[in-house]
């Protein structure tokens, strides 16, 4: 079984392939799935692996996931193709012309859908689809069908319905909206985990006493590997044991107590240290809303300024702990067309109206505001669309990247996170949700509705 990671889930830098491809090298070198599922990615990995075409050569197995959507789909099925991966992978819901797929045929896949969609979840509307293409496999993405069913009915049935014609496997956690997150650990996992190192760590030292003790003495010649074991574990907890006795010096007796004691304190601290990680410590610092709303806003107190129109982020502190001086700052990532019409990527920064807080108690949304300029939108009333951010246009597609910096008291360490948000598409005119908070966030009025 071969494992590894697709670039999605490398936020930080899944839109730089010069980064991300050797971040999940450094985890797994032996498979990769590359995210194209935008066309503007696709376009700048078909670049990137024209200038080195050698950086995927240490995977065993590449596929790649391809756009949802497209303005010129022989174009995009023409890139895939050319990609040096033995699997592309449609979502179920969104095929292009099945015409138009007949050149990569040996090595299309078709994905099962998530809850929120209206088509590719069950078995029936798998098999509708690869009826229609029949030498096509199947990726099977556990999260969505586990969502759909947790009791795992749907997911032993797809296993079943297309067993030996399954690629790859998806593996992750999924929430309402439909977003993936990482695996976490859970507690009988991480108890098992502790327990399990140990138990094997003691039969280690119960070997050495074992070889070492055996026969160094009357008192310690009766002793079988059993015995050893028992008492190498009571050593490696902390526990006194009377059996190793001072007046045992073989050197094999002195190392094992060694060894011994060492597992004794560095086993129990690690777990202690996984422990608080996981009562106090999110593996998101921040959670924020998938989409940036309009919001019409005034700096200050009502009626002091004007309103005027703001691109609203919302996010929330997940940790236990306190932290301080958040700050906020956004860049925008564009594309331009230059003069010998070459396509050339631009960063630029942002304003924010209110780009610090003090502090940020858990659970207590965050709202970040960035100026909107006359002309950043269109259309009126409720059919609005974002075209430019601060009269930087946007075009086909564009990545607002918001860095937060902030310090955690309690570790004594500061951070950085970022989030990206793809422009327009996680755009809304739909304004966030008022909340009505107080000392138990669950119970508060509009918290079912922050996140969607």
């Amino acid at each position: 079984m071969l494992v590894g990671y697709a670039t999605g889930a490398f936020k930080e830098c899944r839109e730089d392939w010069e980064s991300v491809i050797p971040a999940a090298f450094a985890l797994s070198d032996q498979a990769i799935e590359l995210n194209v599922r935008y066309q503007a990615r696709l376009d700048n990995l078909s670049a990137y692996l024209l200038a080195y075409p050698q950086a995927l050569a240490d995977f065993d197995y590449l596929a790649a996931h391809a756009p949802e959507i497209s303005e010129n789909w022989p174009r995009t099925i023409s890139q895939l193709a050319a990609l040096p991966v033995s699997t592309i992978l449609f979502h179920a819901d969104c095929l292009p012309d099945i015409n138009l797929l007949e050149e990569m045929k040996d090595r299309l896949a078709i994905e099962n859908m998530d809850h929120n969609k209206t088509f590719g979840q069950s078995v029936k509307d798998m098999q509708q689809v690869l009826d229609n293409l029949p030498e096509a496999r199947v990726v099977i993405d556990i999260a969505h069908a586990h969502y759909i069913d947790p009791q795992d009915k749907l997911l032993l049935q797809l296993i079943e319905c297309f067993a030996g014609h399954i690629a790859h496997f998806h593996l992750s956690k999924i929430d309402y909206l439909g977003d993936h997150y990482p695996l976490r650990v859970s507690w009988p996992i991480l108890i098992a985990e502790f327990a399990l190192a140990a138990l094997l760590w003691s039969a280690f030292i119960g070997l050495l006493f074992l070889v070492g003790l055996g026969s160094a003495s009357d008192e310690t010649s009766g002793f079988s590997f059993i015995g050893w074991w028992t008492q190498a574990l009571f050593l490696t907890l902390g526990f006194p044991s009377s059996s190793v006795l001072p007046s045992v010096i073989a050197p094999s007796g002195a190392a094992a107590n060694l060894l011994g004691a060492a597992g004794g304190v560095v086993l129990p601290a690690l777990f202690t240290a996984a422990v608080v990680l996981k009562l106090f410590v999110s593996p998101d610092l921040l959670v924020f809303r998938p989409k940036v709303s309009l919001s019409n806003w005034s700096k200050g107190r009502k009626g002091q300024t004007p309103k005027s129109a703001h691109l609203a982020v919302r996010c929330y502190i997940s940790t236990k702990f306190r932290v301080l001086d958040i700050s906020f700052s956004a860049v925008l990532r564009y594309e331009i067309r230059s003069e010998d019409g070459a396509l050339v990527l631009r960063h630029s920064d942002l304003d924010i109206t209110n780009p610090r807080f003090p502090i940020a108690p858990q659970h207590i949304p965050i709202t970040v505001m960035l100026p909107l300029e006359a002309g950043d939108l269109s259309g009126n009333g409720d059919d609005q669309k974002l075209r430019r951010i601060q009269g930087l246009d946007l075009g086909e597609r564009a990545l607002l990247v918001l860095v937060v910096t902030g310090t955690i008291p309690e570790l004594g360490s500061e951070f950085t996170e970022t989030y990206d948000f793809v422009l327009p598409d996680a755009f809304t005119q739909r304004p966030y949700a008022s909340i009505d908070y107080d000392d138990q966030s669950d119970v508060w009025t509009g918290w079912e509705q922050f996140d969607e």
